[in-house]
């Protein structure tokens, strides 16, 4: 309907003279704002890969998206990446450089925590900026708004343990196997609130069986 009015004041405007169109700038100003609305996405893989201790396992990455018209006042944006691992409580946060709290200048990555990681040689982190996984596509893209496709997931690090003492229980904190090359992987996207396209549930059953 917005887009319809557009026309139609595009139209008027052309054979109108410049004090008409002068006039009715404001309130085409105001007919752009209000009908810029974002197209928001969910964006989703999932696949199944050993953990570290070798034991079979769906790992799922998810993040979300809000693009804008090009002519709207807002950026497009995107969230962190989450990627999660079935029967596991870790949870990596990975961002890229434009992000908040990213921790490289230069990629979409995740960062090891020292007193829960160990690097690709199971030594010990000397800091809380190691680059633990690395995300990208076929064109070497640094942002998280850019992915979609085919995309490479590098896992560089083990967990020192895979069981955290939380205090009144034991969790898991096992997650995807490091692996000398990356993992290929497909994009999903779907419109945020679909209901026939989201991202699959992690089936929890499995954990039990294995308890």
């Amino acid at each position: 309907m917005a887009w319809s009015l557009l026309r139609k004041l595009q139209r008027t405007l052309i054979s109108a003279g410049t004090g008409a169109q002068l006039a009715v700038l404001p309130a085409l100003v105001l007919l752009l704002t209000a009908s810029g609305c974002a197209s928001y996405k969910a964006h989703y893989t999932s696949f199944e890969a050993d953990n570290s201790e070798g034991e079979e396992r769906q790992v799922r990455l998810t993040w979300r998206t809000a693009e804008y018209p090009f002519w709207h006042w807002r950026e497009d944006r995107a969230t962190p990446i989450k990627l999660e691992t079935q029967c596991s409580r870790r949870v990596w946060q990975i961002r890229d450089p434009s992000m908040d709290n990213s921790c490289d200048d230069e990629r979409i990555a995740g960062c090891g925590d020292p007193a829960l990681d160990l690097d690709r040689e199971r030594n010990m982190l000397i800091s809380d900026d190691h680059v633990c996984v690395t995300l990208s596509d076929g064109q070497g893209t640094d942002r998280v708004m850019d992915l979609e496709g085919e995309i490479e997931l590098d896992m560089g690090c083990f967990p020192r343990t895979t069981e955290v003492d939380m205090g009144d229980e034991m969790v898991n904190a096992d997650y995807l196997r490091a692996s000398a090359v990356p993992y290929n992987l497909r994009v999903r996207s779907a419109t945020l609130g679909s209901m026939t396209e989201r991202p699959p549930e992690l089936d929890e059953r499995v954990c039990e069986l294995d308890d």
